[in-house]
């Protein structure tokens, strides 16, 4: 199966979301399947690193494409959004699975069936009038050489990609092409599900996890034997909790 997934995560980079989106592709890559990973190009912190897959310890079984950021302009993010879906359309998966929430509301909006995994609830941004009124109008203002980037910002607004993430969220919530939103907690399930409850029955669960340590650990000498219980126990309580 080819799977296409879509980050917005910067690549290398000191990000504890860019080991989770490398090991998630390398995951779904040694169960067999071909895997490509599309993410912005913007590693300007790690530019030194040169094999990302041994900055991450992962192995060499899946594809990385790097989408250019515009030069100049506002809107970059949101103009890679688009590209990356472009080029997803063009890889013709088998599954479509993005942390990429504008990305994510493109391709569902070209009918591609389209998973999403969120972390959290999405935010409303009090500002938004301003900040697409002042886009819309750089958007006219650009030269013909960059009509490109213009006709990708016009798609992105008439398709409600340019809005805050709870209104882009909204829309994707509403697509018939989403096929399932993936959290990575029963608390988030909820609160979804209270805040839109169209997504009954398109909620999956799937908790973040941790590859086991490939030697012990060292041993914290400020924490006694006795501390270190009572945090387990707390875990442990925690976590039973929160699976009822």
């Amino acid at each position: 199966m080819r799977i296409v997934y879509l980050a917005n995560s910067r690549i290398p980079s000191l990000a504890a979301n860019s080991v989770h989106v490398m090991r998630m592709c390398n995951a779904f890559a040694e169960l067999g399947h071909e895997v490509h990973l599309v993410v912005p190009d913007q590693d300007v912190e790690t530019h030194q690193i040169t094999d990302i897959f041994q900055f991450y310890g992962t192995g060499r079984d899946f594809n990385v494409h790097k989408i250019p950021l515009p030069n100049n302009g506002r809107g970059k993010k949101r103009v890679v959004a688009a590209a990356m879906a472009d080029l997803a359309q063009e890889l013709d998966p088998d599954l479509l699975y993005a942390r990429n929430l504008r990305a994510a509301l493109v391709t569902a909006s070209r009918g591609l069936p389209t998973h999403y995994e969120i972390h959290q609830l999405p935010e409303r941004h009090g500002h938004l009038a301003a900040a697409l009124g002042y886009i819309r109008r750089k958007a006219e203002g650009l030269r013909s050489s960059r009509l490109h980037q213009v006709s990708q910002l016009q798609m992105l607004y008439r398709i409600g990609a340019m809005g805050d993430p709870a209104s882009v969220f909204a829309r994707l919530v509403d697509n018939p092409k989403l096929m399932q939103v993936v959290t990575i907690s029963l608390a988030l399930k909820r609160a979804l599900l209270l805040a839109y409850p169209q997504l009954h029955g398109r909620i999956a669960v799937a908790p973040d996890g941790a590859d086991p340590p490939r030697r012990r650990p060292p041993q914290l000498p400020c924490l006694s034997r006795g501390v270190l219980s009572q945090l387990a126990t707390s875990a442990s309580c925690i976590q039973e909790r929160e699976w009822k």
